[in-house]
């Protein structure tokens, strides 16, 4: 999450929370009530044409595979009230993340602590944070936060008698490290002319200079499940480490793989994907693998839920910390050439990684070392300031 300041510099605070779910143990544990739960899913599907990010370069959606959600629940022991909401999007700013809860705080019982929002981190879905060469569109901005506070409110005004359990399973099939280790004789540029790294994202899958994965992964499929006093099911809310699938047409906009899940969430999947690089590339159709992922996911998901044994004796808690994280600068030299690369690619959209990371790192010259608390403002919340500052500091 990010935080934008008046004049839009991004920053570094993340915002780190925890989810407090206990079996009561104990009679001398105070409860001030039986469990409540309720959820909602909000339709936040873009008017078409918009800008898709989560590429190297901007797409223009102009059809629509799957509607996106903004998905919530909210849970209630009678004490601690809390909502999680995931929202289908590649990724949301800070500055969208602190407009949505101060609407919710405003018009609910929900302290601002309470509320977590995310992203399922979707490639194929508007952007809403100026990524790459891609700039968001103010009025999907102002859409999402409104899908966001709406599902919450939703949620919050059909709160019921609930249980809850979860469970894990596993899916270790559609995961792969997408970063490996090169054989000692391969070279390996990376965007910025260097030679130095001795592991490549990404490589050419099914070739002859991998030696090993340098990572792991995790196949764990974590399965929250809250269901009504009666069992009627109200919620199923999943995480899975997997990096979005990919294979949607480029002008398509698509939830990807999280769409079949109720509420699935993105785990600690920086370094996964879906492709096996030992083996070499089968072409499959659009959105083929999408189906088959979330197909594999969705019965991991059934398969936990079917073991967990639900009740309403539980106690919330949450825990909130803010993270300042260093910003590593460019050095004067690095500054210099993405400003050459530049000049030389200007008037048309940059091509290849030499051009498109040249653009970041004049982008990542102007961020801050160290993060200060700033205000948030209206212009900034339609997205204008962030695409206006990403502009001026490309053309530098």
């Amino acid at each position: 999450m990010m935080t934008c300041d008046e004049g839009c510099a991004t920053t570094t605070t993340f915002a780190l929370y925890a989810l407090l779910i206990t079996f009561l143990v104990s009679s001398n544990i105070a409860v001030g009530g039986p469990l409540q739960a309720a959820a909602s899913a909000v339709d936040i599907s873009p008017d078409l044409p918009v800008s898709l990010n989560g590429g190297m370069s901007d797409q223009n959606a102009t059809a629509i595979n799957d509607p996106l959600h903004a998905r919530a629940l909210v849970l209630f022991d009678g004490v601690t009230k809390l909502a999680l909401v995931e929202c289908d999007s590649c990724m949301i700013p800070r500055l969208i993340v602190d407009a949505a809860i101060a609407l919710i705080e405003n018009q609910t019982d929900i302290g601002s602590d309470s509320i977590l929002i995310g992203a399922t981190h979707a490639h194929s879905t508007p952007t809403v944070a100026g990524v790459f060469q891609s700039e968001p569109d103010p009025h999907y901005v102002q859409k999402m936060v409104d899908g966001i506070v709406l599902a919450v409110l939703e949620a919050n005004s059909r709160l019921e008698p609930a249980k809850l359990g979860w469970a894990v399973a596993s899916e270790p099939d559609q995961v792969f490290n997408r970063r490996w280790h090169l054989k000692n004789n391969v070279l390996n540029t990376d965007p910025f002319g260097r030679t130095s790294d001795k592991v490549r994202t990404n490589p050419a899958a099914g070739g002859n200079d991998l030696i090993a994965p340098a990572g792991p992964v995790d196949p764990d499929v974590t399965v929250l499940s809250v269901v009504a006093a009666d069992d009627r099911p109200i919620a199923l809310f999943a995480n899975y480490s997997l990096h979005y699938v990919g294979g949607v047409p480029g002008n398509t906009v698509s939830a990807d793989y999280f769409g079949l899940v109720p509420i699935l969430t993105n785990g600690s999947s920086g370094d996964i994907n879906n492709i096996s690089f030992l083996k070499p590339h089968v072409p499959t159709a659009s959105l083929e693998r999408i189906d088959i992922v979330s197909r594999a996911v969705a019965a991991a998901a059934v398969d936990a839920r079917r073991r967990i044994d639900h009740t309403s004796d539980v106690v919330l808690d949450v825990r909130r910390k803010d993270l300042d994280l260093g910003v590593r600068p460019p050095t004067s030299m690095e500054v210099s050439r993405a400003r050459d690369i530049l000049a030389a690619a200007r008037g048309r959209q940059l091509r290849g990684l030499d051009e498109i990371y040249a653009r970041e790192t004049l982008l990542l010259a102007d961020w801050p070392e160290k993060n200060h608390k700033v205000k948030t403002n209206g212009n900034c919340l339609s997205g204008r300031c962030i695409s206006k500052r990403r502009r001026e500091s490309s053309e530098k």
